[in-house]
């Protein structure tokens, strides 16, 4: 190959990597008060998992949560990942496509729905407009656009919280597509002890 066509076929590439980095998905995940950055969850010694992950897809259906005593339901076969907030509060995380959601309990829960909506304020995909927001007793269910934090495109995010035998469950999403968010609030809003 001749050194220009070499350079052109790099570039063409190059090009294409950056692309691909730029587009977001995962990378446009849920920044607010229940998802954090992922990390490998640990639960002390030697760095055991927190959870037993489930082997490959599970669902669709009600499928349990791992780890944090909870199902939700889900409308197709999913994975599901351990992680950490970044305070080190266990995280699991629902693979529903290009995005996930994220449940999170106990102390990684956000107290109050102001402080929830201050945390996405402030997050990578920051809150833009509340285009629903519902109080519950023991939560609330909360949907709000929000900028991406790559493009700037709009974004449909989901916050909700749940009181469920005495403690705190938050789950939260972030959707490129107001149906995928519906979708995702779907899974949000079916949380329950099992």
């Amino acid at each position: 190959m001749h050194a220009a066509a070499m350079h052109r076929a790099l570039a063409f590439v190059t090009v294409l990597s950056l692309g691909l980095l730029a587009c977001g998905s995962k990378g446009d995940e849920p920044s607010g008060a229940g998802a954090r950055a992922e990390r490998p969850a640990s639960g002390g010694a030697a760095g055991a998992p927190i959870a037993e992950m489930p082997k490959g897809k599970v669902g669709p259906g009600r499928v349990a949560v791992p780890g944090l005593g909870i199902s939700v339901e889900v409308p197709r076969a999913v994975g599901m990942r351990s992680g950490t907030t970044d305070q080190g509060k266990p995280r699991i995380s629902i693979d529903l496509g290009d995005f996930s959601v994220s449940v999170v309990s106990g102390d990684a829960v956000s107290p109050t729905l102001d402080g929830t909506k201050a945390a996405l304020k402030a997050a990578k995909n920051p809150l833009q407009k509340v285009t629903q927001e519902t109080v519950l007793e023991g939560g609330w269910h909360l949907e709000y656009e929000a900028a991406g934090a790559v493009d700037k495109n709009k974004l449909h995010g989901v916050d909700v919280r749940a009181t469920l035998g005495g403690t705190a469950y938050q789950c939260s999403a972030i959707a490129r597509d107001h149906d995928d968010a519906r979708m995702y609030a779907a899974v949000c809003d079916s949380m329950q002890k099992p």
